[in-house]
């Protein structure tokens, strides 16, 4: 292979790299490029290879470096670009144009370095010199989707949305898998007023590219523009959680956390955007939602706890009226074994009553009796009694439940406040649970730890000590798992209630979290998540 067939291999498995949606093929892609550099003894390419898998650590200064050290052993136009596009990922678009105007001097027909000069130059806010550019491009290589797309993206900074579109679709017709194609497009078609045919293409942008945070955040801010708050949620709560720093979906949020009355959590991230928001690009909207919120907050707070009322009052009638129906179920499968039994004194007399007999009528009453338990724990008042706790030896002390309990205390656990009867209810509850669901040989591990990760969407700085009860048994199937916590619901024929107060248990009385994160076939895995007090001398 000559040197100039190597150098066209190296440039095209750079392109490659550049295009992979998937870190792994990143990664294997800049290894190849790599060994055959060094087995060549290129040296140039070698420190090429090396600057991009730098870039891929995130170790910025050495990426920079390394290509400036390929540039002094061979000044080439690929190798001026590629620097370019380095400063630009660093906001330099000034410098960067210097190095793709270099990369233009030595290569006229590098079609990617007039694409690049024009994406910063769209970056400097200056579309219509950026659009010359991209035109330059296309001239050179009619094939080249990214300057149809970028192009399209200068026209819509400049207002003209139809137009833009028309590129978006030449980008998407030469490359389906552009993803990138079809959100821009999805805002152009937002901007023009249709944002129903725009949540199309960020659904198909997120079909390819399931980590576009852009095109979640899109989504989300179209879906509210509909008046659709709840669905816009979680797409939003998902573009922040891939990047949290992104003011303008970050007011959008908390637009939406506001419609849906969750004043708290929309003052929080609306003070967030507002810091984020150092350019003060978004400053009237931040300013404008800012002020809904604190004006009218008060007086939607008075309407939410009316609601809330009548919300709960309601969720009782149905719970009552659920609760009737389950229980004269239950308690007459009961009764009719007991009735039957009797009938059968009654007709044969006490001689026929024998040891089986008299096992049934004990089973019985025994079940009668754990139902009514369980619904005295159901609707007991909240226990206030939090006392100081040794969590390691409580939860050691499982181990006496059953033989197949592994306990891991990952780290020192100290002394907390708990309400400890409930606490070690809750606990024996998780583990009978498992047993009914999977049999008695199922083995269970319960793991401690103290963290600072928050269960909740934005971190609150708390210590929490969190309890994974991890079992191997079938799992719970996912169409289950919104439902599982719920009064009456049980997978084993049980009364249904065991769970639900668990969760009244960690939720309720604790303050706490407690969700189901195993999967079926695999297992269990309940996370139980308890803000951690701080412990008042007792005088």
């Amino acid at each position: 292979m000559t040197r100039k067939e190597r150098e066209e291999k190296y440039i095209e498995i750079e392109r490659l790299a550049a295009n992979a949606i998937k870190d792994e093929d990143k990664f294997d892609l800049i290894n190849q490029g790599l060994n055959l550099a060094k087995q060549y003894e290129d040296k140039d390419f070698v420190l090429f290879f090396l600057s991009e898998e730098s870039g891929y650590k995130k170790d910025y200064d050495k990426q920079e470096n390394y290509l400036k050290q390929a540039i002094e052993i061979n000044p080439n136009y690929f190798f001026y670009r590629c620097l370019g596009v380095f400063l630009s990922c660093k906001n330099n678009e000034t410098e960067a144009i210097k190095y793709y105007d270099k990369a233009i001097e030595l290569n006229p027909n590098d079609y990617h370095s007039y694409r690049q000069k024009g994406v910063s130059l769209s970056k400097l806010g200056n579309p219509t010199e950026a659009i010359k550019y991209f035109d330059k491009a296309i001239n050179l290589n009619p094939n080249d989707y990214h300057s149809y797309r970028d192009k399209g993206v200068s026209l819509s900074k400049l207002g003209n949305e139809t137009e833009a579109i028309k590129y978006y679709d030449k980008a998407i017709e030469l490359n389906h898998n552009d993803y990138h194609s079809y959100r821009e497009k999805g805002v152009s078609l937002s901007k023009l007023g249709n944002p129903t045919e725009a949540i199309k293409y960020y659904d198909k942008a997120i079909e390819l590219s399931p980590n576009d945070y852009l095109s979640y955040g899109w989504k989300g801010d179209n879906l509210k523009r509909l008046g659709k708050y709840e669905d816009a949620e979680p797409y939003l709560e998902k573009s922040l959680k891939q990047n949290v720093f992104k003011p303008q979906f970050m007011a959008c949020y908390a637009e939406v956390l506001f419609k849906l009355k969750k004043f708290n959590e929309a003052k929080i991230y609306i003070e967030e955007a507002e810091k984020l928001d150092t350019e003060k690009k978004y400053e009237y909207i931040i300013r404008v939602i800012k002020s809904m919120i604190n004006e009218d907050s008060d007086a939607l707070k008075f309407f939410e706890e009316q609601e809330k009322k009548l919300k709960a009052q309601k969720e009782k009638f149905e719970l009552y009226q659920k609760f009737s129906d389950r229980m004269s179920h239950k308690i007459g499968n009961q009764y009719f074994v007991l009735n039957n039994i009797v009938k059968l004194i009654d007709l044969k007399g006490c001689e026929s009553f024998d040891e089986d007999k008299l096992d049934t009528l004990k089973d019985a009453i025994s079940n009668i009796s754990s139902i009514l338990k369980e619904l005295d724990q159901l609707k007991a008042p909240l226990s206030k009694s939090k006392l100081k706790v040794d969590v390691k030896k409580e939860l050691l002390s499982l181990k006496n439940i059953k033989q197949n309990i592994q306990i891991e205390i990952e780290t020192d656990l100290g002394i907390i406040l708990l309400e400890k009867y409930h606490f070690m209810q809750a606990m024996t509850e998780l583990i009978q649970n498992s047993t009914k669901n999977n049999g008695e040989n199922v083995k269970i591990k319960i793991i401690a730890s103290i963290t600072q990760k928050s269960p909740k969407p934005l971190s609150d700085n708390k210590n929490w000590l969190l309890v994974k009860v991890i079992d191997e048994g079938k799992g719970i199937p996912f169409s289950k798992k919104d439902t599982i916590f719920e009064p009456f619901f049980s997978m084993n024929n049980g009364s249904g209630l065991g769970l639900s107060i668990v969760k009244k248990t960690i939720e309720e009385e604790h303050e706490g979290i407690i969700r189901e994160t195993g999967k079926e076939g695999v297992g269990a895995c309940f996370e139980i998540f308890i803000p951690i007090e701080e412990k008042k001398d007792e005088s």
